[in-house]
């Protein structure tokens, strides 16, 4: 199976999602690869609202990839499990410190350096540095004409 054939296979998950009232969407490295932002990738990440958690789960079982079955992974992702999800317990700080180094290396290696700078300013100065960039690559001729992909309202 090649990498358009995998990025129609999750488009499609999401469109069949979004036909059943789940609200999802593709992120991370899928979304830049559906956006024309890289070139390819080695898995999808989908967020999923965890009321939904169920009946995402379920069409995943039921949507195979190829011959090989589609199902969650529990052990390295979120808990979908109505009980976690039901009694969230509070992260200790040594557990949000992780969780920042985690976010700042994975910007690093997808986007570069100055994207996991700009990730620790504080909102408004990250508000004005995007618009900086949008208006400079505008000024230098770069075109924002595609529609977004497997994004739900």
């Amino acid at each position: 199976m090649n990498q358009h054939d995998i990025i129609e296979f999750y488009l499609d998950l999401v469109r069949r999602a979004q036909e059943r009232g789940i609200r999802c969407a593709i992120t991370s490295g899928m979304a830049c690869v559906a956006f024309e932002v890289a070139e390819s990738t080695k898995d999808c990440d989908l967020l999923c609202d965890h009321e939904m958690a169920d009946k995402f789960i379920a069409l995943l079982t039921e949507s195979p990839l190829g011959n090989a079955p589609c199902q969650y992974r529990g052990n390295i992702s979120p808990p979908l499990d109505a009980r976690m999800i039901a009694t969230p317990q509070p992260l200790t700080a040594v557990q949000q410190e992780r969780i920042r180094e985690f976010r700042e290396d994975h910007l690093r290696r997808a986007f570069g350096d100055e994207i996991a700078r700009v990730s620790k300013l504080p909102l408004m100065e990250r508000y004005r540095y995007v618009a900086w960039m949008i208006y400079n690559g505008r000024k230098h001729g770069v075109k924002h004409t595609r529609e977004p992909r497997g994004v739900t309202e």
